[in-house]
């Protein structure tokens, strides 16, 4: 991996992956994301915008993770739009934040790199996710999940059908509800 700094808060990770184009799918993604998630601690960073997806771990030739130091939503929405990733991962915080920028500013900037702009960590106002559709289109999904494994996931046309729904169990998953 090779980091660049484009940003005083901003840190760019070209990944080689190259060498896992022999590895089992499973084990490349999980050993990509507990390096990117190990860099991040040690650099104080949170990993917000990425360019890889679960499926093409193993077939990437390269891959570049956007990592800030701190959450910026004008920089955040600079480095979508220079960097053009097609995934990132927020939390309802970010969208917040980012809503909260005066309309004349959002609307400079083309987020149209992104393919899938998951969110997760904590429930997401139903107005705020709402608004983040109809600013950034279909691309906002919704999951939850724990650590141990298994977790639903709600797509953004899911999610206007049922406002509010967590989704559907994703594949391999068991959802059990024991209580209210």
């Amino acid at each position: 991996a090779r980091l660049e700094k484009a940003h005083p808060r901003l840190h760019i990770i070209k990944l080689d992956m190259s060498l896992t184009r022999d590895i089992d799918s499973d084990f490349a993604r999980r050993a990509l994301a507990a390096a990117l998630q190990g860099f991040a601690r040690q650099v104080g960073a949170v990993i917000v915008a990425y360019s890889i997806t679960a499926d093409e771990a193993e077939q990437c030739l390269g891959a570049t993770v956007l990592l800030f130091e701190r959450f910026e939503p004008l920089a955040m929405l600079e480095a979508i739009q220079r960097h053009r990733p097609q995934r990132g991962q927020f939390v309802p915080t970010m969208f917040i934040r980012m809503l909260k920028l005066p309309d004349e500013i959002r609307k400079r900037y083309d987020l149209s790199s992104q393919r899938c702009a998951v969110h997760a960590a904590a429930p997401c106002p139903i107005d705020v996710k709402r608004k983040m559709i109809e600013w950034w289109g279909p691309c906002v999904t919704e999951y939850y999940a724990a650590t141990e494994g298994g977790g639903t996931i709600a797509p953004a046309d899911v999610w206007l059908e049922r406002p509010g729904t967590v989704g559907q169990p994703w594949p391999g998953a068991e959802v059990r509800i024991l209580d209210e």
